[in-house]
Formats: structure tokens, sequence, C-alpha cells
């Protein structure tokens, strides 16, 4: 599963939470120009984005990052710098930050919270880890609406 197609999943799956709860979210759009490269022209980013997933959760603000791990190993400079400062500037002002990742080779769903994945790179100072010492860190399901959506709400609700 390609990150797109996760993103178009878990929007698919928090618009379904906000149907039993109140609650909102949208997918943030990633900033992009038309560029010509090599005579032909194609999408480019122009700016740095914020993270995937805004929304509103038991009246928290909720910034949600997603993420596709499609080895053995989760190379952690795959969550720029501006992103975390994002994550961790909402969950300063009382919010809800998390990561959230598809874990191919496992076809599991593992979520954590920007606390958590800090408590990670303090530990583990390697720039790839292990998806089984990644999975010890936040929460892991099956890859499945009912276990993704319930997922969710262990988080919002802590």
């Amino acid at each position: 599963m390609t990150g797109n197609e996760w993103e178009k999943k878990l929007l698919k799956y928090l618009e379904k939470l906000c149907l039993e709860k109140q609650c909102f979210f949208f997918k943030s759009q990633t900033p992009t120009i038309m560029k010509k490269i090599n005579g032909k022209y194609t999408l480019v980013y122009s700016k740095k984005a914020i993270c995937d997933f805004i929304g509103i959760y038991n009246e928290k603000f909720v910034l949600i990052e997603a993420k596709s791990i499609n080895n053995q190993y989760w190379d952690t400079r795959r969550l720029k710098e501006h992103q975390k400062q994002q994550l961790k500037k909402i969950k300063k002002l009382k919010g809800i930050s998390v990561i959230i990742f598809y874990i191919k080779i496992m076809d599991k769903v593992l979520i954590m919270t920007i606390d958590e994945y800090l408590d990670l790179l303090e530990i583990n100072k390697k720039q790839n880890i292990n998806i089984k010492i990644l999975s010890n860190f936040g929460r892991i399901s099956k890859n499945n609406e009912k276990d993704i959506i319930e997922l969710f709400k262990s988080i919002f609700l802590t």
C-alpha cells in the first residue's frame, strides 16, 4: 500500500469515527506547484506542509502524521523536522499529536503519540530502526476498520 493509499484509507476511518462521535477531521493539502523538469511539467512540493490530518475529537485539537513502512526498518529521516515540531507544539498546547504507521510486511498498524516517538528516538540513536523495536512503542493493531477505529479512540481519549 502506498502512502497515498494509506492516507485515503485513514481518512475513510476517521470519517466513520465521526459518524459515531461528534468530531471533525480533514486531510491537509500538500502544497505543490507545476515545474518544468527536463522539458516536462511535473508537480513538485512547493513548501513544507502541515501534518496529514487535522481535527477535533472530544473537544481536543488533533494532529496526525501517517507513514507507511514497506520493509523491516523505519528510516527516522522520513518524519521531517518540521513535522516533529508541529506535533510537539500541538502536544504542548494540550492537543493530541500522533503518528500512525502502516507496517506492510506485518499488515499491522502502529499508532504512537509524539512523546512515545521522541522516547524511541532517545533510546534508539540509529537512523534505521527495526520494526520489531518500533512496535514496542505505542499501540499495535490489525489492519482493519474496526480495530483501527478502536485504536484511534484509545489514543484520543487519553
